[in-house]
């Protein structure tokens, strides 16, 4: 018995003969057969070579070719108690077939193309299914409907490109618990909104660049190493303001003014006033108190 040695066409002086099965008849000298070739079932369209044999669907018959797609019926084998394969596969004349077949001793249904791809296959016994495309894209399409992808456990989406999210109006991911407040990303109408319990970011580097930003919030604490900021104005309202640090230094180019309803300074150490020149003035009295004074 001849192999092919390529799926679709044999090199020269390269043909197979095996026994098939007449799966439909679309003419009186044109008919649909399945068959067996290199551990593979095929599907292929095959002229009649024999004169005056009337073509039936289940007879089982000897065909011959070069190619998958081109073959010939040049026999008529005994029938059989078999199972007539009309009933478990439907092909085009392309070569694309839908079957029912055995794969590790249960059903399984699977859909192939023409170059015997598989591109849809689903087992009934461990309720499984998957879609394939092997080549090409693939596309969802309801232009007047809604389409809805629903899990009982987890949707995994990997891909080895980009991922785009697109949308005329706005985008939600949410994620919903049994308490009052949910987790959820929204895009809506130029407008990114995060909610959530809890947030977390952590980079090893960021930029952000926000033109105007407004804060509320109870609490806030933070711990830097380094901090520098670089402001125009900087104008700070707080009821009370506590400062401690080990040393300060502060260097003002032209005025630095404070004015207070009261004010107190208290050192522990040496109080050093140094200044080109000094005015103190007082509507009522001033105190100077000290073991030692000196003028001059």
């Amino acid at each position: 018995m001849f192999h092919v040695l390529n799926e679709h066409c044999s090199s020269e002086n390269n043909v197979y003969v095996q026994t098939a099965v007449i799966n439909d008849i679309a003419e009186s000298n044109l008919c649909n057969v399945e068959f067996t070739l290199n551990g593979v079932v095929r599907q292929s369209w095959a002229m009649l070579a024999i004169p005056a044999y009337q073509p039936s669907v289940g007879h089982r018959v000897l065909v011959t070719g070069e190619c998958i797609n081109e073959c010939y019926i040049i026999g008529v084998l005994p029938s059989t108690k078999t199972v007539k394969k009309a009933d478990r596969m439907v092909s085009t004349t392309c070569g694309a077939l839908a079957r029912v077949t055995q794969k590790n001793n249960e059903e399984c249904l699977q859909v192939e193309d023409e170059r015997g791809q598989l591109l849809f296959e689903y087992r009934p016994g461990q309720g499984t299914g998957v879609l394939s495309m092997p080549e090409g894209d693939l596309a969802l399409h309801a232009p007047k409907g809604n389409i809805q992808l629903v899990s009982g456990k987890s949707v995994v989406c990997s891909s080895i490109g980009p991922m785009v999210f697109e949308s005329a109006s706005g985008i939600d991911l949410c994620v919903k618990t049994n308490k009052a407040k949910s987790t959820s990303v929204r895009l809506f109408n130029n407008t990114l909104g995060l909610s959530s319990e809890r947030l977390g970011v952590q980079a090893q580097n960021a930029n952000i660049q926000i033109e105007k930003a407004n804060y509320y919030g109870k609490t806030i604490n933070g711990t830097v190493e380094y901090a520098k900021w670089v402001y125009q104005k900087l104008e700070n309202i707080v009821e009370r303001l506590f400062e401690r640090a080990r040393n300060v230094y502060r260097h003002t180019e032209e005025l630095h003014q404070t004015k207070a309803g009261r004010m107190r300074t208290l050192v522990d150490g040496d109080y050093h006033l140094k200044s080109e020149a000094i005015d103190v003035r007082a509507e009522e009295t001033v105190k100077i108190d000290g073991k030692k004074i000196h003028l001059g």
